[in-house]
């Protein structure tokens, strides 16, 4: 009995199903304290960086519920790395 999952479109539900995880994990948001994790600066500083635009806007969910998309703290660590410049 021939194995369905041998031929051709095994490699193809692969390959989406990574694209699929891909774009899930860059839609990813992180609340504050995990900001600050990542970028080590007291919430103040974080906050007067956001309002001054060296840091990232943020994504409100609601009224007391602040988020920040990973892709742009990524960019963000990205960008302020030694190694990159």
């Amino acid at each position: 009995m021939p194995d369905p999952f041998r031929d051709s479109g095994d490699y193809s539900i692969q390959l989406e199903s990574h694209r699929l995880t891909t774009a899930i994990n860059s839609l990813s948001l992180l609340r504050l304290p995990d900001v600050l994790q990542r970028v080590p600066v007291s919430r103040a500083t974080w906050w007067a960086g956001v309002k001054s635009g060296k840091f990232p806007a943020s994504v409100k969910l609601g009224p007391r519920t602040t988020c920040w998309r990973s892709v742009d703290i990524d960019k963000l660590i990205a960008s302020l790395s030694p190694e990159t410049k």
